[in-house]
């Protein structure tokens, strides 16, 4: 048996629906999957090429993530970071290793320039860094990053935190060469345990559930929904209990007719703080309803 329906719901902008009718759109990012993460200290030599075709399904965007002043009151949620920057790796990711030996950045076939956009945070980063061609890893191998060379002249991108005005920020080893840590535009270094935390994220396919429904999660792994009851689409922060969460959005999900027929969502409730902040309760959302109260004070808009 098929279940079927008329709902669709994403993620990233958040679009919901049900029986056909727009909701709301939520800009709540949570479509970000957390790739590496350090915590006051080496990161190790780490692999991302697992992880490769995931990035790639992303559009090959990529963020980073650190806080240099304090640790992150929950290292799984990019915005307790206190800055973030984001880029797009162009071509196909393959997140893997490469020789060790220093190379140019010119050398197309080790490192490529891509834009940096502060997303979060004072970043005191510049506009363009190298990053490793296909998202390899940089620093002689030890590290996934960024790097930028701030005019010296030798021209090599391969290169461990020193004492030359090169900007960089980096996650992985400085077992031998310092490979883990930040030094921004105005000359500050951070690393060792003195880097309270750094991290990497993609951006993951955005859920969805359409047509019968058809469900996709962040990690573009597609099912349908076959089981009636409540089901969780949204919970901010993640894993959090209904009483602590920010946003929690669920449908019921009831099958209607015959015991093999078809199921579908019938109600949709918004709770969690950021809801009852406009209205106690949070909001609830039967199926034939056709007003929808948007929610004063919440990133919310109209669908697409």
């Amino acid at each position: 048996m098929a279940a079927a329906g008329n709902a669709a719901w994403t993620i990233g902008m958040v679009a919901l629906c049900v029986q056909g009718q727009s909701v709301a759109e939520v800009d709540t990012t949570p479509g970000w999957v957390r790739l590496a993460h350090s915590m006051s200290g080496d990161a190790g030599r780490v692999d991302l090429s697992s992880s490769a075709s995931l990035i790639q399904d992303g559009g090959g965007l990529v963020r980073m993530a650190w806080s240099t002043s304090g640790t992150p009151a929950d290292a799984n949620l990019m915005s307790s970071y206190e800055k973030i920057v984001e880029f797009q790796v162009p071509g196909a990711v393959t997140a893997g290793s490469r020789p060790t030996a220093g190379q140019k950045c010119t050398n197309s076939d080790y490192f490529t320039l891509v834009d940096v956009t502060c997303v979060q945070g004072a970043c005191n980063m510049p506009a363009q860094m190298y990053t490793g061609t296909g998202f390899n890893r940089i620093c002689y191998d030890n590290a996934y990053g960024l790097v930028n060379l701030n005019g010296q002249g030798h021209d090599i991108c391969d290169w461990h935190m020193d004492s030359q005005n090169i900007n960089s920020l980096y996650l992985g080893s400085f077992s031998g060469k310092v490979c883990n840590g930040v030094k921004d535009t105005t000359g500050a270094v951070t690393t060792g345990s003195a880097m309270n935390a750094v991290s990497i994220w993609y951006l993951g396919s955005s859920p969805s559930a359409t047509g019968d429904p058809h469900l996709q999660n962040v990690f573009g792994e597609r099912f349908d929904l076959m089981k009636p009851g409540n089901h969780v689409l949204i919970n901010i922060p993640r894993g959090e209990s209904v009483e602590n969460a920010l946003l929690l959005v669920t449908a019921s999900a009831k099958r209607l007719g015959a015991e093999c027929a078809d199921v579908y969502f019938r109600e949709l409730n918004i709770t969690g703080s950021w809801a009852e902040a406009t209205q106690v309760g949070g909001y609830r959302r039967p199926h034939r309803q056709t007003l929808w109260r948007p929610l004063s004070g919440l990133p919310l808009a109209r669908s697409r």
